[in-house]
């Protein structure tokens, strides 16, 4: 759901969703708190833990496509 939305859109989401509300609750979030510096975009993680999940990740991938009894599909 937080791809591409500022925090306050997914707090706006969250809060809408608690209420009964549904339907496109992220398109009208981010139309209503699009990213900008009045709404800085979600970022739930410090950016150093994203780039180690990512390089650990990729170092997964490639042990998983090394191994001979498992095919990794792209």
């Amino acid at each position: 759901m937080h791809i591409g939305l500022s925090e306050q859109a997914v707090n706006a989401c969250c809060t809408w969703h608690a209420a009964g509300y549904g339907g496109r609750l992220g398109a009208v979030a981010r139309e209503d708190f699009p990213i900008s510096d009045a709404y800085p975009k979600f970022a739930p993680w410090p950016e150093e833990l994203v780039r180690e999940s990512q390089a650990a990740y990729g170092q997964d991938i490639d042990a998983l496509g090394r191994a001979h009894e498992i095919t990794v599909l792209e």
